[in-house]
C-alpha cells in the first residue's frame, strides 16, 4: 500500500479523502501471550489527537525518492547520550543514507557509522548487570532471561530527532527468542550507503501521524489495543458503521471516509511474536518489503 509522496500513492489519489494525513498505532507482542490484535489505518478527519500534546519533526523529502525521511541527530541508550558525529544519519546530496521510519521493517536497521557505539552501550548494560550472554545465529547481542520473561530491568533507547525526543521503553527494545529462553536486541547493522530504519518493534504503543501537508511526523505513547481492529466492529461497507459498542470511533466522519477505515484500514503483525530459529532468516529479510513508505 503506497502512502508516500509520490503521485500514484494511495494517499495522493484519494486526497480529497485522506486529507494527506494518516495515522496508526501497532499493538506490540507481549511473551507468552496471543498475537495481538490488528491495528486500524486511519485517515484525514478519523484521526483524533484531542488535547494530548504530541512530539513534532519535520518530514524530509528528496527530489528523487518518494519517502519520509527524518533528521535523526543522536540516539540515548539507558539514559547515557551517545553524542555521535553530526551528520551520521543524515540524507547525502547524491541519496544515499538517510532515516526513515517503517512499519513494514520488523527490527531497526542502523548504519554501520553508529552501530558499533550503539551495541557496545547495550552490552556494558547487561554485563555490568550481571545477565548471562547467550549466542543466536544473525543477531549481534544476546542474553538469557532472568526470571520471568519481562523487561523492567532493561535499558530503553532513545531516538534524537529534529525537535523531538522517540523513547522507546524496554518493551519495545528487544526480540524474545522463544527457543532459547533469550532475547536479543532489536537492531541490526546496514551499510553507512543505506538507510537507517526505524522498524515496528520500537514502534510499538505509539501513536504516529504522518501529515504530509505540513510536512510533520507527530508522535506520542499509546495503549494501541484501545484502537485495535478486535474492538471495532466491522461491517459491510456499503453499510454505515455501528457506533453503539465502540467509543473509539469517530460520529462525525463520512461515509467515504468509513469506508476507507474499513477496507483500507488493516496492518497486520504477525512478526511480533517471537521468532524460532529456523523463522530468523526470514525474518531478517523482512526489511526488503515495505507496508507503508
Amino acid at each position: 500500500m503506497g502512502l508516500n509522496t509520490s503521485p500514484v500513492s494511495l494517499l495522493q489519489q484519494l486526497s480529497h479523502i485522506t486529507q494527506h494525513r494518516f495515522s496508526y498505532c501497532l499493538n506490540p507482542y507481549q511473551h507468552g501471550s496471543e498475537p495481538p490484535p490488528s491495528s486500524l489505518l486511519r485517515f484525514g478527519n478519523d484521526i483524533r489527537k484531542g488535547r494530548r500534546r504530541f512530539q513534532s519533526t519535520p518530514l524530509m523529502s528528496s527530489p528523487d525518492r518518494p519517502n519520509y525521511f527524518l533528521n535523526l541527530l543522536d540516539m540515548t541508550v539507558a539514559g547515557q547520550r551517545l553524542h555521535l558525529p553530526p551528520g551520521t544519519f543524515a540524507l547525502r546530496q547524491d541519496g544515499t543514507g538517510g532515516t526513515i521510519i517503517d512499519s513494514g521493517t520488523g527490527l531497526t536497521f542502523i548504519t554501520q557509522t553508529a552501530y558499533p557505539r550503539l551495541i557496545s552501550a547495550f552490552q556494558n548494560y547487561f554485563d555490568h548487570r550481571g545477565f548471562q550472554r547467550v549466542h543466536i545465529p544473525e543477531f549481534d547481542l544476546c542474553y538469557s532471561f532472568r526470571g520471568n520473561h519481562t523487561f523492567h530491568d532493561h535499558a530503553s533507547m532513545t531516538f534524537h530527532f529534529e525537535r523531538a525526543d522517540f523513547t522507546v521503553q524496554a518493551d519495545y527494545v528487544y526480540l524474545p527468542m522463544e527457543d532459547d529462553n533469550a532475547f536479543c536486541v532489536a537492531l541490526q547493522p546496514t551499510p553507512p550507503q543505506q538507510r537507517t530504519v526505524i522498524g515496528a518493534i520500537n514502534q510499538g504503543n505509539t501513536r504516529f501521524i504522518y501529515d504530509a501537508a505540513a510536512h510533520q511526523l507527530l508522535f506520542i505513547a499509546e495503549n494501541c489495543r484501545n484502537d485495535a481492529i478486535s474492538t471495532i466492529p466491522v461491517q459491510d461497507p456499503s453499510k454505515p458503521l455501528d457506533h453503539s459498542n465502540n467509543v473509539q470511533q469517530s460520529k462525525t466522519v463520512s461515509k467515504d471516509q468509513q469506508s476507507l477505515t474499513v477496507r483500507y484500514g488493516l496492518i497486520t503483525l504477525d512478526h511480533y511474536r517471537p521468532i524460532r530459529k529456523k523463522e530468523q532468516h526470514s525474518f531478517l529479510r523482512e526489511k526488503a518489503t515495505s507496508t507503508f513508505p
